[in-house]
C-alpha cells in the first residue's frame, strides 16, 4: 500500500485528462488485452493465466462469500475451428497501416511520458485497478460458459480486492490463493462452438475475428455496468477508463512491440500469428489440446506394417538350440608391444 497515493493521484490526473484524449483513438485496447502480447514484456504481469482448480484459501473465501458450496462444471469444449482465415487481407493491411500510424505518432509517445512519471509499483497499481474494475465482465462470462466455481472465486476476488485492496490498486486476493483471470464474450461464444469466422483488423481498435468483433461489442455495451447510466460524470469515467486502460496497457509493449516489428519480414504477418496464437491461448485457458493431431486409427491394428514384427515372437524363447563356441580366443598382442617386421602379413579373405 505504500504507492496507493501515488497511484490515485495518476487516476485522478486521468479522470480529468482522458475525455480530451481517448474519445476516438483506442485501438490498441483490444488487441493488447486480448491478444496478451504484454507476457513477453517483464514489466507487466497479465492477470489472465490460471488454473481453474482453487486453493484452500480462495474456497474458504468464494464459499463463505456466496454462503454455499459451489462446483466448478466442466468448461464445454471450444470450437474446433481455431484457425482464423485472412480472406479481407488487402483491408487489414489498411487498417493495419492505419492503427500502426496512429500509435506511433500518438500513444508511444503519451505511454513514454506515462512511463517516465511513474514508477513500476504506481503503474502496477494501475493495471490492478482497472483489471478490478473489468471484473464485472469475466464474472458474466464465467456464468455463460457454465464455470460456477470459476465464477464464485472471480466474486471472491472482487470483493477481497475493492474492500482490502482499496479499490482494486492493491492486489492481497492473490496472496490469500484467489488468482485473477480474463473472460470476455468472445471465449464464451467459442466455448460453445461457434467458429471464428475470418480474421478481421478492425480501425483505432485492432486485430480481432468476425466473432470476437460481435463478443467485443457485447462486452462493451450489455455487460459495462458503466453503460447503464448516462450522467455527465459517468459518460466522464467511462471515458476515463478507457483513456487510462488505453495508456496502462501500451507502455510495457513499447520494446516488444519495436523489436517484433524490427525483426520482422512482414509485420502485419507476425503480428497476425501472435494475435490468433494468443487468442488461441485464451480461449482454452492455457491449456494443451491433442485435437490438432492428426487421427492415426483407433489402435495399432490398422497399419499393415506391424505385421512383419510377428516373425520375432520366438525370439522370447530361451536360445537352447543355438550352438556355443568354446574355443580359446586368439593372442592378440599388446598396443606397446614391439614390432616383427619379419612377420608373415596376415592375408584376409
Amino acid at each position: 500500500m505504500k504507492y496507493c497515493h501515488h497511484t490515485l493521484f495518476v487516476a485522478a490526473a486521468f479522470w480529468l485528462t482522458a475525455p480530451f484524449t481517448s474519445a476516438a483513438l483506442a485501438w490498441p485496447i483490444e488487441a493488447v488485452s486480448q491478444a496478451e502480447l504484454a507476457n513477453i514484456s517483464n514489466d507487466y504481469t497479465p492477470d489472465s493465466e490460471v488454473s481453474g482448480a482453487m486453493t484452500p484459501v480462495s474456497a474458504v473465501m468464494t464459499n463463505s462469500v456466496f454462503g454455499m458450496q459451489i462446483s466448478d462444471n466442466p468448461r464445454p469444449s471450444p470450437s474446433h475451428n481455431t484457425v482464423a482465415p485472412d480472406n479481407w487481407e488487402g483491408f487489414n493491411r489498411f487498417n493495419f497501416k492505419l492503427n500502426n500510424g496512429v500509435d506511433k505518432a500518438v500513444f508511444v509517445p503519451i505511454a513514454k511520458g506515462y512511463r517516465a512519471i511513474t514508477t513500476k509499483h504506481m503503474r502496477q497499481g494501475m493495471r490492478n485497478f482497472l483489471s478490478n474494475l473489468a471484473t464485472p465482465t469475466t464474472l458474466i462470462n464465467d456464468v455463460l460458459q457454465g464455470r460456477l466455481g470459476r465464477a464464485a472465486q472471480t466474486g471472491g476476488r472482487f470483493m477481497v480486492n475493492s474492500t482490502l485492496g482499496i479499490g482494486g490498486i492493491g492486489d492481497p486476493a492473490t496472496r490469500l490463493g484467489i488468482p485473477g483471470h480474463t473472460e470476455d464474450f468472445g471465449q464464451t461464444l467459442a466455448v460453445w462452438g461457434i467458429p471464428s469466422g475470418p480474421y478481421v483488423v478492425l480501425p483505432f481498435f485492432g486485430p480481432s475475428t468476425v466473432r470476437d468483433s460481435f463478443g467485443l461489442a457485447v462486452d462493451r455495451t450489455l455487460f459495462s455496468p458503466l453503460n447503464y447510466f448516462s450522467t455527465g460524470a459517468v459518460q466522464k469515467a467511462r471515458l476515463s477508463r478507457a483513456g487510462a486502460t488505453l495508456v496502462s496497457a501500451r507502455e510495457p509493449l513499447i520494446e516488444p512491440l519495436q523489436e517484433i516489428e524490427e525483426n520482422s519480414l512482414d509485420y502485419y504477418s507476425s503480428f497476425r500469428s501472435f494475435y490468433l496464437q494468443a487468442r488461441r491461448r485464451e480461449i482454452l485457458n492455457g491449456q494443451n489440446t491433442l485435437d490438432d493431431l492428426p487421427d492415426i486409427g483407433d489402435d495399432f491394428g490398422d497399419f499393415d506394417e506391424f505385421d512383419d514384427f510377428d516373425e520375432f515372437d520366438d525370439l522370447d524363447e530361451p536360445l537352447s538350440d543355438v550352438p556355443v563356441i568354446d574355443e580359446p580366443a586368439p593372442d592378440v598382442p599388446a598396443l606397446d608391444a614391439p614390432v616383427d617386421e619379419n612377420a608373415t602379413p596376415v592375408e584376409t579373405p
